[in-house]
């Protein structure tokens, strides 16, 4: 291979990680703005997740936590070490709670 088709290769391979930065960067976008538009708030706890995960943790969040077809609890255990391990504000978090279960209601009361 010559360093003419090698400097190619970086190019393209430099252009291409540009590109999917920011496709993630659009995909964190949307996700803060639907955790906004679901709960009311958009949690530190979500914040503080990295950026790369935050889509995935989110669709798992509301596919389980959230929907109202669900009483499951297993995912609870990944939220947990999430919160300790970001070393989350306990008050915060209580304040979050409190503004996405209030949403949560008003929301109910209008079906």
């Amino acid at each position: 291979m010559t360093t003419r088709s090698i400097a190619c290769l970086v190019v393209a391979a430099v252009v291409s990680l540009g590109a999917h930065a920011q496709d993630n960067r659009r995909a964190t976008e949307e996700t803060l703005r639907d955790i906004q538009a679901t709960l009311g708030v958009v949690p530190s706890f979500f914040r503080a997740y990295p950026e790369a995960g935050l889509p995935g943790a989110w669709a798992s969040f509301k596919q389980v936590q959230v929907s109202e077809k669900t009483a499951l609890a297993a995912i609870s255990r990944h939220w947990s070490t999430v919160l300790n391990g970001a070393a989350i504000d306990m008050a915060t978090f209580k304040g979050e709670v409190d503004t996405s279960l209030r949403v949560a209601a008003e929301r109910a009361a209008k079906k």
